[in-house]
């Protein structure tokens, strides 16, 4: 069980999804189209049919995790 306030758990998901959504829209034309569009949704999850392609989300998944993590050790810091 979380002992995390909804509330922060609220804040930590927007921020997570603003950095996603800021990451993606910096990137280079082919990347964004691959991130966007080059997918199937399977039983709710994204599958990417080339292995390149995987790849290139993987990594775009990564860099966001870790920005949004920033973000959210610098906010939360000592507050639960």
């Amino acid at each position: 069980m979380s002992k995390t306030p909804k509330k922060i758990q609220k804040e930590m998901a927007l921020i997570y999804e603003k950095t996603w959504n800021d990451l993606v829209a910096s990137l280079s034309p082919f990347k964004r189209h691959i991130i966007i569009e080059k997918f199937d949704v399977v039983d709710g999850h994204h599958i990417y049919h080339c292995r390149m392609d995987r790849e290139i989300a993987a990594s775009v998944t990564k860099e966001a995790r870790i920005l949004a993590d920033e973000i959210i050790d610098a906010k939360f810091s000592g507050k639960f």
